[in-house]
């Protein structure tokens, strides 16, 4: 429907599917930024989120794969062929633990001074670690860097339908995030301000398991700065 933006944003991914049998490269210097992925039957999601990570023009990463306590064989299928790159480790669990816990759990092995969230259903334009990095890189004493995203809307025979680009409110605040819930994305954290703030609570209802993204940004809006890039950085699915 949109032809020239949905082959843009979809191009790069195909292209990263099809170097997935090429020799992967040897990265030895520390990564910059984690990028943590939970998954729990994503099965069919999961092969883009992570090509999307391949084609970053930013090599400095690492991917925290964690399965969640998938039971859909699409998803085991999946995770037994992950590329082979030694930047991308993967985590089993024998039992769902909820969003929140699985995204605590990834903070506490992270080596990066900064940590991306990846939903499983999203993925990231080739740029957006090397943007959000830049940007992040001017900003003393900031929790968040977060930007705007591209949303795609799924239809049910799984068609996706290109929408355009949702811009994230210039400024968040616990009154506007509560207010409006709207989804921010993509949103990388202050890895040591994460742990300032013990990480992700899962204490609240339904465990952390749901509106874990908002709450954790309402904690931290509270105390700290949140800096917005204006780019869509990040295709996601509505």
């Amino acid at each position: 429907m949109k032809e020239t933006e949905e082959w843009q944003a979809v191009l790069p991914l195909l292209q990263a599917g099809s170097q997935e049998q090429s020799q992967p490269p040897v990265v030895s210097c520390p990564p910059l930024v984690t990028i943590a992925l939970c998954t729990y039957n994503d099965g069919s999601y999961l092969p883009w989120a992570v090509r999307s990570v391949l084609a970053q023009t930013f090599g400095g990463w690492e991917l925290v794969i964690l399965d969640d306590g998938s039971t859909d064989a699409e998803t085991a299928h999946y995770l037994m062929r992950v590329p082979q790159d030694n930047r991308i480790k993967l985590i089993r669990q024998e039992n769902n633990t909820g969003k929140s816990r699985a995204l605590n759990r990834i903070l506490n092995l992270a080596k990066a001074p900064w940590l991306l969230e990846l939903d499983a259903d999203d993925w990231l334009a080739p740029d957006a670690l090397e943007i959000l990095m830049r940007e992040a890189g001017g900003q003393q004493n900031t929790a968040v860097v977060y930007a705007n995203h591209m949303e795609w809307l799924e239809r049910a025979n799984k068609q996706l339908v290109y929408q355009g680009v949702k811009v994230a409110p210039s400024s968040l605040s616990p009154y506007v995030l509560l207010q409006n819930a709207p989804a921010v994305a993509p949103r990388m954290f202050n890895v040591s301000i994460l742990k300032q703030v013990d990480g992700w609570d899962h204490h609240t209802l339904f465990e952390g398991r749901l509106y874990e993204d908002i709450g954790q940004l309402m904690k931290l809006s509270n105390t700290h700065k949140l800096y917005h890039v204006p780019e869509a950085l990040v295709p996601t699915e509505d």
